[in-house]
């Protein structure tokens, strides 16, 4: 049986503190980012980027579309997981960083 416990030095001992909402938080932006990027890179002309906020909006109420649903999807899915990114970051900063959280990852000692 191994009983040896390795000293515990205050000043070296610190505790790796993830937290799962910031790692969600950090992945959707990117993702919402790149979807953006790619779905502005899609675009062919400044007509197209005017018909953008309908094509959307046929996309969520489920109305065809001649285009397809490829560049309504890229920016409502974009769109949102930025939203998600952003609701969870001002969601971490008003919970407040005194406060246990229940959602985090202790590593190390």
């Amino acid at each position: 049986m191994n009983t040896h416990t390795a000293p515990q030095n205050a000043e070296t001992a610190q505790t790796a503190t993830v937290s799962i909402r910031a790692i969600v938080a950090i992945f959707s932006a990117s993702l919402g980012v790149m979807l953006l990027i790619f779905g502005f890179a899609s675009l062919k002309d400044l007509a197209m980027l005017k018909a953008v906020p309908e094509a959307i909006w046929n996309f969520i109420c489920g109305r065809p579309s001649d285009d397809g649903i490829t560049l309504p999807l890229m920016f409502t899915l974009g769109t949102l997981a930025l939203l998600i990114s952003g609701g969870l970051t001002v969601w971490g900063y008003w919970r407040g960083r005194n406060q246990p959280q229940s959602d985090e990852l202790t590593t190390g000692q």
